[in-house]
């Protein structure tokens, strides 16, 4: 269930998360779907990345941004 913020929580009606939102974006890549294409309330998953990048806190954590985001066709930089 992908939130108001164009971010997943960990569970329905949980609270956004960059590392859930980053899961969600890789498997949407994997079924063959551009996460810019998927929106709620007119944001993507790339504008909750965009403005909670200050959340990424560990190694894997950035690792999985720059996968979803390149793979995505957004630039990680």
């Amino acid at each position: 269930v992908q939130n108001g913020d164009g971010g997943w929580g960990y569970q329905p009606g949980s609270r956004s998360s960059v590392q859930m939102t980053g899961w969600a974006m890789l498997g949407l890549e994997a079924a063959g779907r551009n996460p810019l294409a998927v929106s709620s309330s007119g944001r993507s998953p790339v504008d909750y990345l965009r403005r909670n990048s200050r959340e990424l806190r560990s190694t894997g954590d950035l690792e999985r941004t720059i996968l979803a985001l390149e793979a995505a066709g957004v630039s990680s930089r």
